[in-house]
Formats: C-alpha cells, sequence, structure tokens
C-alpha cells in the first residue's frame, strides 16, 4: 500500500506499507497475526497514528483468529482510549492485552493455555515507536545499515527456553506482571521497518537484508525479502518511507500473496547479481533532538559525525544498555510540540487559508464571466415577424447597446462582489469567533493558576481545598472548550494531586480482575442509586484459607471461589462457582432473600468452624467441604423485623435488626441456635439502631449507619469513636469491615465502601481518619462499590463492584 500515513503541518508523509505470512509454506491471503489499524485524526486535531501488531504464537501454544482479533482490539482500544504520550499509550495497550490473555489462560484447562508474542508499533509522521512483549523481532534498514532489535533475546535462539529465560522474556499470558521493551526510531527517506516473527532471525543475515534492500532501489523491499525467505514459515508487516515520492497510485493493503513463490532458479540469478555490501556511516537511534528553548530532563544520546571518515559499524542500540522504564521514561514527552514547530504550523496553515481564498475568488469570478453576457441584452418585441424598420431601429441602437455595456460590466462586478464579501464576513466572523475563544481559554487557565498559587500558599487546610477544588472546576469548563490544551492539563494534574495529598487519597494504579460475576451469575447485576438501593445492591466478601465466598444482595447468590497457590488469582471462575441461591430447596424449605454471611469460628458449645449464611425467614444455612451445606433453624426468628447484617464471634452469632431496635446475642447449644437470644447492647442505654446498615466485630462490635456515622461496642458498652478528621463526609456508605486478629485490643484498622463517593475509607480502631483510596484518575473501576476485605498480612485487598471481583496490592502507609 503507498498512501498518507499520519499527519504532517507542512507536508503530506508517504509511505508504503506491505504484509504478508508464510505458514506451512502457504502465502495467507488475510494472515490472523497480523494487524495494521489506521485512525483517521479528527478535524484541526493531530491524531495518534498508524498502528501495526505482529503476533508470534509459541511453539505448542497456537492462537485462533477470534483470539488475535479480540487481542487486537483490546489493544487498540486501549491505545486509542488514552492521551498524550504515545509511549505510554502503546505500553498500556500491551499491558491490557497481556491482561486479557492471563485471565483467559486462568479460566482455561491448562492444555488450552495460550502465550504469544507481540510486536506493536505506532507510526505518526516519520517517527515509530514500538512495543515488544516474548518473541518478536524489529528491523531497521537506514542507509544500507541493518540493526535488529533485539539485539539479543533468548527468543532469537530458538523456541525451546528455560524458565530462566521464561522469567526474564516472558510471552503475552504466562505472568500478569510483565513489563514491555520499548524503543523508539525516526523513518528517514529511503529507511524501512520489518515487525516479524523470530523465523527472520534464521531465515536470513543483517547482510542479506542489507544487500537486498540496496538492490530494490524504488521497488518493493516485499519482492526482495521473499525471494530470501524462499517459502519458508515467516510473518511479516514492512513499512517502507521511499527516498522520493512515486506517482504510484494509493492502494488497499494487500493481506496476503497474490503470486506464485520465487523458483530456485530466480533465486540464484538473484544472489550471483547482489552486489558487495555497502559501508554505512552510523545513525543515532533514540528519540530526535528538540529546540534548545525546551527545557526537559532526558538524557540525549551523543550524535556522530555524519561523514566520518573509513568504514564505520552501526552503533551499540541504546536499548542495550537502558532498562525498559529508562526508555519509556525518555519517551513520556515525545508529544509535545517545540515552541517553533507550533508557530511554522500556525504560519502554514494561515498560508493555505489565505491561497485557498484567493483561489476561490479567481475561480468563482472566471465562472460568472463565462456565464454573464458582456451586455445587457434588449428587451423582445411583440409580434413574430421583424420588419425591415425593425431592422433600422436595431441597427441605430448598436450604439446605444455599447453605451450600456459599463452597466453590464457593473453588474458582473456586483455579481461577484456580493458572495466574496459573504464569504469575507464568514471568514472574519469565525476568526474573531476563534480569538474570542482562545482569550476566554487564556483566561481560564490564568484564572485557574492564580487560584491554584493562593490555595499553595494558605496554610489553612479548609481553604486550601475550596480554592483548589474551585480552580479544578475553572480548569474543566477551559477543557470543555479545549480539551487538548497541554497546559491545562498538565495545571488539572497539579491539582489533583495536591488535592490527594491534602485529602491523604491513595490511587490504585493496578486493579486485577479475578472474575465477572454476570457470567457466571447470569446477568447483570442492576446497580443502585438511593440511600435505601445501596444497602440492597450491596455485598460481602468472607476469606478463609484459600475460600473465597461472596454474596450478592441484589441477587441473592453465594458464590464460592479458590485462591491459587500464590493467593493473587482465582483457580477457577465458571457457573460451578455458585454455592447457594434464592430459590434453592434445603431440608423441604426453598430459600427467600440472603441477609447476610459470615465465618462463625468455633467456641461455646460449637465445636467445628464453618462458613454460614442466614436466610431472612431465621434458617441459618452452614456449610464445610466435608459436609456440604445443611440448615440449622434459629430461637424466635419470628420476632424479627428487618435483620440487616450477622457476624460470628467464638461461636456466638449476632444479628443485627434496626427496625426492631437490637442487636441480638444468640449462644449455641450443641452446634445450634435453639435458646432465645439476650440483647448485646442493654435496652436502658436507649441507643438508636434506626438507619444502621451494617456491622463487623473483632471483640468491639462496630455499626454503620446511613449518614456515615459509626459506633462502636464493647461488652455492650458504648465505646468512643470519632471520625470528624474525615476530609469530606460519606455519601451513600454500604459495608464496613475491620481487619486484624479477632482481638479487641489488637492492631488492625476499619474499612467503610463509601460507593456515594467511589472510595474505600481507612480509619484506625478509635476512628481517627488515616487514607481514602480511590480509582487512578479516569478511571471508573470503583463505580458502585459493595463489598471490600483486606488482608494486611499479605498486603492484599479484595473489592466486589459493580459485576466484578478485583484484587489489589494494598500500599504500605507512610512510615510504614
Amino acid at each position: 500500500m503507498l498512501g498518507k500515513l499520519g499527519h504532517r503541518s507542512d507536508e503530506e508523509l508517504e509511505i508504503r506499507v506491505d504484509r504478508f505470512s508464510i505458514q506451512s509454506g502457504n502465502w495467507q491471503q488475510d494472515p490472523a497475526d497480523i494487524r495494521v489499524i489506521q485512525e483517521a485524526p479528527r478535524r484541526g486535531q493531530r491524531g495518534r497514528g498508524s498502528l501495526f501488531i505482529v503476533f508470534e504464537p509459541v511453539q505448542g501454544r497456537e492462537a485462533t483468529r477470534a483470539l488475535y482479533d479480540e487481542i487486537a482490539g483490546v489493544l487498540a482500544d486501549t491505545y486509542h482510549g488514552l492521551s498524550g504520550s504515545l509511549t505510554r499509550g502503546l505500553r498500556t495497550g500491551v499491558l491490557a492485552a497481556n491482561e486479557l490473555l492471563f485471565e483467559r489462560n486462568l479460566r482455561a484447562e491448562r492444555q488450552q493455555h495460550v502465550a504469544i508474542g507481540i510486536t506493536c508499533a505506532v507510526l505518526r509522521d516519520e517517527e515509530v515507536y514500538v512495543a515488544q512483549l516474548g518473541p518478536g523481532l524489529v528491523t531497521h534498514i537506514h542507509e544500507g545499515a541493518v540493526a535488529r532489535y533485539p539485539a539479543r533475546s533468548p527468543w532469537l535462539l530458538g523456541p525451546s527456553l528455560s524458565s530462566s529465560d521464561l522469567n526474564r522474556e516472558p510471552p503475552a499470558g504466562l505472568r500478569r506482571e510483565v513489563e514491555p521493551n520499548l524503543f523508539h526510531v525516526a523513518l528517514s527517506p529511503g529507511d524501512a521497518l520489518l515487525l516479524s516473527t523470530t523465523a527472520l532471525a534464521h531465515l536470513t543475515t543483517e547482510g542479506e537484508l542489507a544487500r537486498a534492500a540496496a538492490r530494490v532501489g524504488g521497488g518493493r523491499l516485499r519482492d526482495a525479502v521473499e525471494a530470501l525467505v524462499q517459502g519458508r514459515d515467516v510473518s511479516m508487516a514492512i513499512i517502507e518511507r521511499p527516498s522520493e515520492p512515486t506517482a504510484e497510485l494509493a492502494q488497499p493493503v494487500v493481506s496476503g500473496h497474490d503470486a506464485p513463490a520465487p523458483s530456485e532458479a530466480d533465486t540464484a540469478r538473484v544472489a550471483a547479481a547482489t552486489p558487495e555490501e555497502p559501508e554505512a556511516p552510523p545513525r543515532v537511534w533514540g528519540r530526535r533532538r528538540r529546540a534548545p528553548a525546551v527545557e526537559t530532563s532526558v538524557v540525549e544520546l551523543a550524535e556522530p559525525p555524519l561523514h566520518a571518515e573509513g568504514p564505520t559499524a552501526p552503533p551499540t542500540p541504546p536499548w542495550e544498555a537502558a532498562t525498559s522504564g529508562e526508555a519509556e521514561a525518555a519517551l513520556l514527552d515525545e508529544d509535545v510540540l517545540e515552541p517553533s514547530r507550533r508557530e511554522l504550523d500556525l504560519k502554514a496553515l494561515g498560508a493555505r487559508l489565505r491561497l485557498g481564498a484567493r483561489r476561490f475568488g479567481a475561480g468563482l469570478t472566471e465562472a460568472l464571466l463565462r456565464v454573464l453576457p458582456e451586455r445587457v441584452p434588449e428587451r423582445p418585441r411583440a409580434g413574430a415577424e421583424r420588419s425591415v424598420a425593425d431592422d433600422l431601429v436595431a441597427d441605430d441602437l448598436v450604439a446605444d447597446t455599447e453605451s450600456l455595456s459599463l452597466s453590464g460590466q457593473a453588474l458582473v462586478l456586483l455579481a461577484l462582489v456580493v458572495p466574496l464579501l459573504m464569504l469575507f464576513l464568514v471568514v472574519m466572523a469565525r476568526v474573531q469567533y476563534d480569538r474570542l475563544q482562545r482569550q476566554q481559554i487564556v483566561e481560564y487557565q490564568n484564572r485557574a493558576r492564580e487560584q491554584y498559587d493562593i490555595a499553595m500558599k494558605t496554610d489553612n487546610v479548609a481553604q486550601k481545598r475550596l480554592q483548589l477544588a474551585t480552580a479544578l472546576a475553572t480548569l474543566e469548563d477551559g477543557l470543555a472548550m479545549d480539551p487538548y490544551n497541554e497546559a491545562m492539563g498538565d495545571l488539572q494534574r497539579r491539582i489533583s494531586h495536591s488535592l490527594d495529598d491534602l485529602d491523604v487519597v491513595t490511587r490504585f494504579y493496578h486493579l486485577w480482575r479475578l472474575a465477572d460475576l454476570s457470567e457466571i451469575i447470569g446477568g447483570a447485576i442492576q446497580q443502585g442509586s438511593s440511600d435505601a438501593s445501596a444497602r440492597a445492591q450491596a455485598g460481602r466478601i468472607v476469606i478463609q484459607g484459600i475460600d473465597v465466598y461472596v454474596l450478592t444482595r441484589a441477587t441473592d447468590h453465594v458464590l464460592r471461589f479458590l485462591l491459587n497457590d500464590v493467593g493473587d488469582a482465582l483457580q477457577s471462575a465458571n457457573t460451578k462457582a455458585i454455592l447457594m441461591q434464592r430459590g434453592d430447596l434445603y431440608a423441604g424449605q426453598r430459600l427467600g432473600d440472603l441477609v447476610d454471611i459470615a465465618w462463625l469460628e468455633e467456641g461455646g458449645q460449637r465445636s467445628e468452624s464453618s462458613f454460614v449464611a442466614l436466610e431472612r425467614t431465621g434458617s441459618l444455612l452452614t456449610y464445610t467441604p466435608q459436609k456440604g451445606i445443611t440448615v440449622l433453624p434459629v430461637a424466635d426468628s419470628g420476632m424479627w423485623l428487618s435483620p440487616q447484617a450477622i457476624v460470628g464471634y467464638y461461636g456466638n452469632l449476632y444479628v443485627l435488626d434496626p427496625l426492631l431496635g437490637r442487636i441480638l446475642k444468640y449462644t449455641p447449644e450443641d452446634d445450634a441456635y435453639t435458646s432465645p437470644p439476650t440483647d448485646y447492647v442493654d435496652l436502658r442505654l436507649n441507643v438508636d439502631l434506626t438507619g444502621a446498615l451494617d456491622m463487623t466485630v473483632d471483640g468491639n462490635i462496630y455499626v454503620l449507619f446511613a449518614d456515615g456515622k459509626i459506633l462502636k461496642f464493647f461488652n455492650g458498652e458504648p465505646r468512643p469513636f470519632d471520625t470528624r478528621s474525615l476530609p469530606s463526609p460519606m455519601r451513600n456508605p454500604s459495608t464496613i469491615f475491620v481487619s486484624g486478629p479477632k482481638e479487641p485490643e489488637a492492631n488492625g484498622y476499619v474499612y467503610v465502601t463509601d460507593t456515594g463517593n467511589d472510595r474505600i475509607l481507612q480509619f484506625d480502631k478509635s476512628g481517627a481518619f488515616v487514607r481514602q483510596f480511590k480509582d487512578r484518575i479516569g478511571e471508573a473501576r470503583l463505580v458502585d462499590l459493595r463489598a471490600v476485605y483486606v488482608d494486611e498480612e499479605t498486603h492484599r485487598m479484595f473489592i466486589l463492584s459493580g459485576n466484578t471481583l478485583w484484587l489489589a496490592s494494598l500500599p504500605l502507609l507512610t512510615g510504614s
């Protein structure tokens, strides 16, 4: 394909793209392992370039076309969904593709696991940014010299890798935590970039590729490469920038091979005519240099002389000495245009507009002159016959007609001036509107910066928070007019980070999806919006050993999963995970609404620990893997009005009933709860439990209310729990959880899911605010929070949000 790719302000960039794949000696007409995705940039905006993806399956782990389609779709959607740095978007897209494949492997049998190499490149203007994970090869041909990336890789030695090599260079789908290799190169006129499978390294040498590139001249490099591989298996996408513009018309990308494979005789003739390998000067790999006016902390690569005498070898590529993290840091800001280039772009745009207006005016004038007559025609006379007198009169009027030519020219001029005047007025109105809009955007930016400066100078926390929030709102108005304004975007990020520091916000930058409950239950869980529905839509997570129990109150399902040996993923997530649900029949009774679930330790006259679930009519269902599900009656359940939550503490069962205004304590007798309950909180204390939503226990009992209030009790007596240090009030809280050992004075923290604010709050056991957890800016993974479980020993947090069960790494507290 020869066409215009990318976006340039001064001239169009001519790029030739070819792709082909040979599998089992056959040319693939539509190769599944190569993708070329072109994005049409928005009008007036700089696009994010064209995306090229080459997949390489690890031996014995082939992927289907549908899987390739899904992975490519996730990668492309993630990349195009991010703004700013192309390298960051490319890296994030590859990580998203890896997570998709890893999650799929978790749910599949071992023999169905798939691992692939991903080589992904973005071409914008003459710049190419590449991210590579697992097996793959990138070859850059520049002025007769060939450089390969990676220069050294265990995947280039053969398909069978040791465990240490796999750990060092893992393919996609093998591990959750991976880091793609990143690099960047400028595509000069006459250059070619080959994205291929590692087979190319075994089929050709760098010298053969250099000689092939030298032979083709202005022709297609694809033909020479196909002659080199001689029909052996390889897949590749070739990106060429011709040294001189060609007259070839743009055509669609050719997916397959429409010519027969080259014969051995043809190959021999090509080899016989091969010239000696040319000497070429070295080139600089890495990012482009910037104008001196732009400050940057990136260390630039030293540029060797372009006309060094004698033969020179290509320099050692910078990626061999730098880690992928350093490469990413060096490329994070390659999207920032130099001021000089931006001014040139604006001047060029203005020049093109003026030239277009002149051409339009000239064309309109020429068209009107062709259509309108040179003279004003005379009024036709009545009658079908013209007399001799009429002819004489007509002759006499010739002179009069000559005098009217000036009027005709005036009409022509008027016909020209009116549309041009209208066009001028429209253009001037647009220019004035753009000028006013730019002024307004600058005003928003200056006002937000002033508000930010005032906030940073004040020591009053409340005043600082107010000023920062005001500055953030001002920037949002400005960004609504110019969403791609980089200066306002940078200021918005600084203000958000300042607010995070002020409000002690910890962002979740990595959340791992453990299970999609809607796939298991068979339908999406409805979201709640009001205070009443927040509790109805809440859930519960109970973890004991490797057993993970999840309650969804919205659908009355209890699910059971098993963690893997490491504890960072589930062994399986399918319909077999449903442990119990409304409508199931146990002991001749059908289950109704499921109130709550808990882990009930042995203690008193209870001889074993087990998982329990409370059904609203008073049945207590117990479960152990050895005995399965059994049903225990609970005494006096007929007096309950609206049970909301249960907790277990060393054999005792506690039931919260806000409408009844009581916390009922059940003591076991012969492993059952057939004795009437007692009141945990003395009724003479007149504790108002109206609006209570949830409770948790560690020897103390903590009760959460709909307005965000939390009451703490020990042995039925109130204890202080002051949450006044919370930066902002709760809105629509749903569940409460206490971590640590089940001892009143043990270490641990109290966590609350603040559903209305999409955050998880952390308090110490006296009620002092510690910090709050939020999703990273721009993400919505914590919308509709339902439950949380925190294991501080392993630094893991399990979160139920919407239809998804997430796993997060619990960051250490400052000073821990």
